[in-house]
């Protein structure tokens, strides 16, 4: 990672040597560039100070604030996680500089680090995602699911006059089997869009099925299709897609059907799906947590604790039972995806409330969603919930290091953030803050 300021001024960052005296955090030394400085602190202190500080979202204030927290209490490189976890350095009285003229609140933090939810994909970068669609192992994975498939069924054949006569784009088409529900309800047109090698495979199933007069393929990535060149509708009266990741947002293909609704649906056009909310909630598993957590503190009488963190820094994809719901789930997003921002996908910050009716013994958290298929005769819930029956989705684990207990009656407040990962954007980084405890945690969505 270049340190280096972004300064417009390259004649500026050039003779910086001879303005700043930048003092090292952790010792006495001092550099007169940031980019020196800031490599000191990674060879002889053992901490990239920048990775560590995006690493836990930080804004301006909280990195300013932190600098003076590290210099009065003369942190040591190795607490600052600690620190960063704790959040006792994000107390107003450290905007105070603890140093006079303090050369190292003069960085550019902001430039230097990259926008938040910024996701930037082609072809190149992408293949990996793109080609794991390509093999029919994934395919049968979600057919098999019914209440996945038999959900879009209803919403689309029950809901035929809607579909009788008009025009609909199937996004991440697949098998293609939306497309063939579309036809079959009567749509008048259908262009099925994959970038995947599956395309050709949805093709052979249309022809197969007899539907290749209602049903044309285009492969390629929906954002850059020339629909004139290939003599195809320029707008759609219906737009569907099965775009959900885990935890609803990873994969991040709702961005290609927002720009589907901006740019290729009529005024009175739909969208199927058009509604998603996302529910989270604590869970209780003695079971769950010493076979995924425990397990790693005596392996055939060997210690292997280093790996727990590694462990519970990763979000897991299980089926959670709803008997292990431990306490009230709560909305931490809601989508109106036919009038809902980029923006609001890209980024979520939401507080929550959790209750609890009983005493419980906390070992993680649990994320899911619904769909709904709505504004039409008939309307339909497709549900992810550990109450209902259970989908290739299942659930989302947020597993602690260390049990919480907390009493009947209690309940446990805090924040929750999900962001893009700046390194993957398929991927997700969720933080949770637990507010009585002081507790931050961060978590990578990567499966």
């Amino acid at each position: 990672m270049d340190y280096r300021s972004n300064s417009s001024e390259d004649e500026y960052e050039e003779n910086q040597t001879d303005i700043l005296n930048i003092r090292c955090l952790f010792c006495s030394v001092s550099f007169g560039t940031f980019e020196n400085i800031l490599v000191h602190i990674k060879e002889n202190h053992q901490l990239d100070f920048i990775d560590k500080c995006r690493t836990f979202n930080l804004d301006i204030f909280q990195f300013f604030k932190l600098i003076n927290y590290i210099r009065k209490n003369e942190i040591k490189s190795t607490e600052v996680e600690a620190v960063l976890e704790s959040k006792s350095y994000n107390v107003e009285s450290y905007m105070i500089p603890t140093l006079e003229d303090d050369h190292f609140l003069m960085f550019d933090f902001e430039e230097n680090l990259p926008k938040k939810g910024v996701i930037n994909l082609d072809n190149n970068s992408d293949i990996d995602y793109i080609n794991s669609y390509s093999h029919f192992g994934i395919h049968h994975t979600m057919l098999s699911d019914k209440e996945r498939t038999l959900a879009y069924k209803d919403a689309i054949i029950e809901n035929s006059e809607a579909f009788l006569g008009k025009s609909v784009l199937d996004i991440g088409c697949g098998t293609g089997i939306l497309s063939l529900f579309a036809a079959q309800a009567g749509a008048r047109i259908v262009v099925a869009v994959d970038q995947s090698d599956i395309i050709d495979n949805a093709t052979m199933i249309i022809q197969q099925n007899g539907y290749e007069n209602v049903i044309k393929t285009v492969k390629g990535k929906l954002e850059t299709i020339d629909w004139k060149l290939l003599n195809l509708p320029t707008q759609y009266d219906i737009i569907i897609s099965e775009w959900m990741g885990y935890f609803l947002l990873f994969e991040g293909m709702i961005d290609t059907v927002l720009f589907a609704r901006d740019n290729l649906m009529t005024n009175e056009g739909k969208l199927l799906p058009n509604r998603s909310k996302m529910f989270f909630a604590a869970f209780s598993d003695s079971n769950f947590y010493e076979k995924n957590v425990d397990f790693w503190n005596d392996v055939y009488g060997f210690k292997m604790s280093s790996f727990i963190k590694d462990v519970t820094s990763e979000a897991m994809v299980e089926v959670v039972n709803g008997e292990n719901i431990c306490s009230s789930s709560e909305v931490i997003l809601e989508l109106d995806i036919s009038k809902c921002s980029i923006e609001s996908a890209l980024q979520v910050n939401s507080k929550f409330n959790l209750r609890f009716e009983q005493t419980a013994t906390i070992h993680g958290f649990v994320g899911w969603f619904d769909c709904y298929f709505e504004g039409m005769f008939k309307s339909v819930t497709l549900s992810t919930s550990p109450f209902s029956e259970s989908t290739h989705w299942k659930q989302t684990i947020f597993l602690l290091k260390e049990p919480i207990s907390i009493e009947a009656g209690k309940s446990l407040k805090g924040e929750i953030e999900i962001l893009r990962d700046t390194s993957n954007a398929r991927a997700l980084n969720v933080g949770l803050y637990l507010e009585q405890l002081n507790m931050s945690l961060q978590y990578n969505i990567s499966c």
